[in-house]
């Protein structure tokens, strides 16, 4: 009798956990780029803000009511500006971002966005750096350098560098020859000219070797 009702007492206290986790997903996330009805060449920036999820299911489809064939990537959750980059083929696409929660429950959807990707993506940005993730969810330039870490999949000269969210290159680290491998990058949060005001910056990671080239970039929010 003792067992059964702990067995119920346990089952009462996962609902009440599932329950306040949906609960928290309860909002839609609100997404931030690219703009719907954008054109764009070669890898594809899709960001949006944190919704409280433990992770998010960014889906991508040929067909605004996603009934085509589904492309999905799984991201955890990140800063409160999260960014995931991905090469698509040429053509129009839909996307909309899905909060999950810790027991893969999905939440409320976003608005779905079209955009068209004009060129196929070569090969080596599908393989040559990927997985890059920004150490601190806001960064204060005051607590010490931020860090960022990504994986190469071949010995590459690697170089940092910070744009605005305008595209305004504003400040880019010395280039670092890097094995191929779990590798990191740190920005001490440091400008040309000029200093950081709060907001999101786009911090870019760019590989060179003998005659290739692929970038992957993160949205950081800088705080006062």
């Amino acid at each position: 009798m003792i067992g059964i009702q702990l067995g119920i007492a346990e089952l009462n206290i996962e609902r009440r956990i599932q329950m306040k986790t949906k609960t928290a997903l309860a909002e839609a996330v609100t997404l931030i780029g690219p703009a719907s009805g954008a054109g764009l060449a070669g890898s594809v920036n899709f960001s949006w803000h944190a919704a409280g999820a433990d992770s998010y299911l960014l889906r991508l489809s040929r067909s605004p009511d996603f009934s085509a064939a589904v492309v999905t990537a799984s991201v955890p959750q990140g800063a409160e500006v999260i960014s995931y980059e991905l090469a698509l083929e040429a053509g129009v696409w839909y996307w909309q971002v899905v909060p999950v929660d810790p027991y893969g429950n999905e939440g409320l959807g976003s608005v779905v966005r079209e955009l068209e990707v004009y060129g196929a993506v070569p090969e080596a940005n599908h393989v040559f750096i990927d997985r890059l993730v920004a150490h601190k969810k806001l960064f204060y330039p005051g607590e010490g350098p931020l860090e960022l870490s990504f994986v190469l999949h071949r010995v590459a000269r690697c170089r940092l560098e910070v744009y605005s969210v305008n595209g305004k290159l504003l400040w880019q680290g010395e280039v670092i020859p890097l094995a191929a491998g779990v590798q990191s990058l740190t920005w001490d949060g440091s400008l040309r000219k000029g200093r950081l005001v709060p907001g999101p910056y786009r911090l870019l990671v760019r590989a060179q070797t003998d005659g290739e080239s692929a970038s992957s970039s993160v949205l950081v929010l800088i705080g006062r």
